[in-house]
Order: C-alpha cells, then sequence, then structure tokens
C-alpha cells in the first residue's frame, strides 16, 4: 500500500482531526474504527473500520450527487444522456414514454427510466418528471 503500509507524518496528521470526530459529526451510528497509528509503524486495518469508511464515502457520493442535480448544468446533462441512450446517432425522432395514470407508478416508471439512462436513482422524481414533461421525453 502507500508508503510500504507505514504510518508517516501524513498520516498522523490526518488522523488528528478524524480521532475527534463522533458519530453525530459524521450523521452515523458510530464512528467507524480506526487504530491510532504510530510512525513508521505498519497500519492496523480492521473490517468493521473499512466497511464504516465505505459507509461514509457511500453517503457522500449521495450527497454530492444531490447537490449535481441542482446546479443549472444537471438538467443539460440528464437531456443529454437520455438522447444518448434512447435515441439512436441517425435518428432525429425523440422517443416518448407514456406515463402510468397512478402517481406510483409514474414515479416508479420515471426512476427506471432515470436509472436505465446511467444516472443514479432519483429521490424526488416529483422534482424531475415536470422536467422530462417539458422536454417531450414524457407524457
Amino acid at each position: 500500500m502507500h508508503r510500504g503500509g507505514n504510518a508517516d507524518d501524513r498520516v498522523l496528521t490526518a488522523y488528528t482531526p478524524y480521532a475527534g470526530l463522533t458519530a453525530q459529526n459524521l450523521k452515523s451510528k458510530e464512528v467507524p474504527e480506526v487504530h491510532v497509528p504510530v510512525l513508521k509503524e505498519s497500519i492496523n486495518l480492521s473490517l468493521r473500520g473499512v466497511v464504516g469508511f465505505a459507509d461514509v464515502i457511500r453517503r457522500l457520493i449521495a450527497t454530492l450527487d444531490a447537490e449535481f442535480a441542482c446546479v443549472t448544468g444537471a438538467q443539460s446533462e440528464v437531456l443529454a444522456q437520455w438522447r444518448d441512450h434512447f435515441q439512436a446517432a441517425n435518428q432525429t425522432k425523440k422517443t416518448l414514454y407514456m406515463l402510468p395514470s397512478l402517481a406510483s407508478g409514474r414515479e416508479k416508471m420515471v426512476r427506471r427510466l432515470i436509472v436505465k439512462i446511467g444516472l443514479p436513482r432519483p429521490v424526488h422524481v416529483s422534482l424531475l418528471e415536470p422536467y422530462l414533461l417539458s422536454q417531450y421525453l414524457i407524457t
């Protein structure tokens, strides 16, 4: 691993603020387990710590995805990915999807279509559905 798996000054510097974190800081049930690093000694990992750290990273990615969805360029990205997936390169006609009449069915279908184009599963379909309707991608 990095630096031969031994703790250096950078590891010790990074550990200092981590040691003061609480589960509340991380919005988690617990702080991922990390053994105190000792300079020039092997860094010890635990499965519990790795799993906990992976959960923190997963939540960071989900948060960043949600923030990205709020920026101006996100709409054009959804449109571009939709066209790449559902429209052939030489085809100019858009594929139009008819949504079910029940709200639960509409939400399920919009989620499925968004995931199908390679984007994360949307949490708030009610914010996305009007955009897809305005672009005549769904009806």
